[in-house]
């Protein structure tokens, strides 16, 4: 999957956002695409609408699996960076679950950019 693939599949697969999507047209790219998946998935965790974020969470992972290295940069540096931030959005007697949701190929990059990032300090 490249780049110019990710934001139809998204709408196709999450009809939910495609609004959102198309607010972004004629700028679409894939950042923006992956920010409006984020957005959603940290949306619904706060809704607690835990079904639905395990679908955001496939979805971004489908993504990362399929596309290219600059898809798979993207989703890395936008999707999977804001794990954290997405956690502590949840409630406490959630998180648990929560991090469950996370497919173990994301948790994988979200681990390895974590120690990355302490390996510079």
């Amino acid at each position: 999957m490249d780049q110019f693939e990710v934001p139809a599949y998204l709408a196709a697969e999450l009809p939910e956002i495609k609004e959102d999507l198309i607010a972004w047209l004629p700028d679409l790219n894939l950042i923006k695409s992956i920010q409006c998946l984020t957005e959603y998935t940290r949306n619904m965790l706060v809704q607690n609408d835990l079904p639905v974020a395990r679908k955001c969470f496939l979805l971004a992972e489908d993504i990362y699996a399929k596309g290219d290295p600059i898809v798979m940069d993207i989703v890395e540096n936008v999707f999977v960076y804001s794990f954290s931030a997405m956690l502590n959005l949840c409630k406490r007697e959630v998180e648990q679950p929560v991090s469950g949701l996370v497919p173990l190929s994301l948790y994988t990059a979200y681990i390895r950019r974590s120690l990355k990032a302490v390996n510079r300090n």
